[in-house]
C-alpha cells in the first residue's frame, strides 16, 4: 500500500500517469464540471425547492453566495486532485474506468460520510438522496472527463 501511494504522489505533479493517459488540463476541467452540475443540481431546474424545504435553510436575500461558491469550488478542485491520482493507479484508464473510479470513490467514501452524518444530525432521507445524488453524477462525470481525456 505504502509502495503505491508513493508512486501515486508523483503522478500528481506530473502530466501524465508514466502511460500518458492522463492529461491534468481534465483537473481543472472535471472541477468546472463538477461545479457547474451542482449549480444546475440545486437550480429551480431541479431540486432547489425540495432541497430548501427538507434542508431548513433559508435564503434572506442578505448574505451574499460567493464565499460558499469559491469554496465549493476549490473542494472540487481539491477532489479532482484525488480522483486523478486513484485514476492514474488503473493500468491505461479509458472514460468508462474514469467513470467507475468515481462511482467507487462516491460510494465508499461520500454516500457513507454522508449517511452517517445525516443519520446522527437528524436529517431526511430524502435530503440525503438530493445530496448525494448530487455528488455521485459529479463523481461519474469529473471521473469520466479525467479517465477519458488523453492528449
Amino acid at each position: 500500500m505504502l509502495d503505491q501511494l508513493t508512486h501515486a504522489l508523483p503522478l500528481i505533479l506530473s502530466e501524465t500517469d508514466g502511460h500518458g493517459h492522463i492529461n491534468f488540463l481534465a483537473v481543472p476541467v472535471a472541477a468546472v464540471a463538477s461545479f457547474i452540475i451542482g449549480g444546475l443540481w440545486y437550480s429551480p431546474l431541479l431540486f432547489v425547492k425540495p432541497w430548501i424545504r427538507l434542508s431548513g435553510h433559508q435564503p434572506d436575500g442578505k448574505r451574499s453566495a460567493l464565499k460558499p461558491m469559491i469554496v465549493s469550488f476549490i473542494m472540487d478542485l481539491i477532489m479532482a486532485i484525488g480522483l486523478t491520482t486513484v485514476i492514474a493507479l488503473v493500468e491505461e484508464p479509458e472514460l468508462m474506468d474514469g467513470m467507475l473510479v468515481g462511482v467507487g470513490v462516491w460510494a465508499t467514501f461520500q454516500a457513507t460520510l454522508l449517511a452517517s452524518n445525516y443519520s446522527f444530525n437528524g436529517r431526511p432521507k430524502r435530503l440525503w438522496l438530493i445530496d448525494a445524488g448530487y455528488r455521485l453524477v459529479a463523481m461519474a462525470a469529473m471521473g469520466a472527463i479525467i479517465g477519458g481525456w488523453h492528449a
